[in-house]
């Protein structure tokens, strides 16, 4: 009988279980970093990062190597690549990453782009399979991957005759005739 005060009905099984993805409740977020994958990510990141030495991209076989070796990482602990952990994971900025990218002069340009596209097909992936939040992939598509919402509106004329422009200076100084304005500067004198 003792034992069985010890238990948990399935409705308290429910409220202590971790709401993933709520940045708001503490308890999820230690939940999410106590998880041995996040753990062994975090562990290799940090010691990269702080132990490494900064990588010097001057070789296109290097860097492919080291990026490789970052995906390979994420796929072992079953984390989500992103821009930011190749960032990192090189010693240096994202923006790095975007201006390599970005310039055609770059020798590295293609393999930032396939990099960048590798992190936005995972996202995009998790986010089709419902293993990402689809409002955390639309907010990084559209920071990270250029995505945006669009709406083409095309405004034409009501009329397509053109006004003759002797006719609308007679309009316009008509309405300005019309117009009561009062003027601040003007007494009248009794």
């Amino acid at each position: 009988m003792a034992g069985d005060s010890l238990q948990l009905t399935e409705r308290e099984k429910e409220a202590t279980k971790p709401i993933r993805g709520n940045a708001y409740n503490n308890k999820s977020r230690q939940s999410y970093m106590a998880q041995p994958n996040v753990k062994e990510f975090n562990r290799v990141m940090v010691k990269k990062a702080m132990l490494g030495r900064p990588f010097k991209f001057d070789n296109v076989e290097k860097l492919e190597k080291e990026i490789t070796d970052y995906f390979e990482l994420c796929d072992k602990t079953d984390t989500v690549p992103t821009i930011t952990g190749i960032a990192t994971w090189l010693h240096c900025n994202r923006d790095t990453i975007y201006a390599h990218a970005n310039n055609p002069n770059s020798i590295f340009s293609d393999v930032f782009k396939n990099a960048i596209n590798t992190c936005h097909l995972s996202l995009e992936n998790g986010a089709v399979d419902g293993k990402v939040n689809s409002v955390v992939y639309i907010f990084m598509g559209k920071n990270y991957f250029n995505l945006e919402d669009s709406k083409n509106i095309t405004v034409t004329p009501a009329t397509t005759t053109m006004a003759n422009s002797q006719e609308t200076m007679d309009a316009i100084q008509k309405q300005i005739e019309e117009e009561n304005i009062p003027n601040a500067d003007f007494h009248e004198k009794s």
